[in-house]
């Protein structure tokens, strides 16, 4: 999916399922609207990566049209923090990865998010008891594709979402 990946672009251990399915978020109040901390889960297919294949999967996988139409934002915070990490690391982002690169790593790198919010919003629409028993598929050896077979109850509602990032996504890469 995407450009294949220059070896040199191979900058962080990415997660590589980076979605909500796999955030524990701990909240400061019993309203659970404002979380205090985060936590990522489900590290078996995580690699070294460009941090756009992340961060990609995660936009498009959670974003609606409201939410892209602030994607300069999005890429501008996501940036910052980056940054932040890198120096409390004691080094340098202005060394290691600037802001134009990774704007060049998302023209490069970004399709496969965008690809993979295909199957992504129409498990995050699911109703709860039309989601496949991952473990019993597990057991009986299915595989993943069967994601693909899945029925969206609200299917306007998934291809509003599909459209949105489609579309988002036309508009500023293609």
């Amino acid at each position: 999916m995407g450009s294949p990946l220059d070896e040199g672009d191979r900058l962080v251990i990415a997660h590589s399922d980076c979605w909500n399915n796999n955030f524990m978020f701990k909240y400061q109040d019993e309203d659970e609207i404002t979380p205090s901390k985060m936590s990522f889960l489900d590290f078996q297919i995580s690699m070294m990566d460009s941090p756009v294949k992340d961060l990609a999967q995660n936009i498009y996988a959670t974003c609606d049209k409201s939410c892209l139409d602030h994607f300069d934002l999005l890429l501008e915070t996501y940036y910052k923090s980056l940054s932040s990490s890198i120096r409390s690391l004691g080094s340098n982002p202005d060394e290691l990865f600037t802001y134009e690169q990774l704007k060049q790593h998302w023209q490069k790198y970004s399709l496969a998010g965008l690809l993979s919010s295909l199957t992504i919003i129409k498990v995050e629409l699911l109703e709860k008891d039309d989601a496949p028993d991952m473990v019993k598929m597990a057991e009986e050896g299915k595989s993943i594709e069967e994601y693909f077979d899945l029925t969206v109850r609200n299917e306007e509602e998934y291809n509003r979402r599909i459209l949105d990032v489609f579309i988002h996504y036309g508009d500023n890469f293609l």
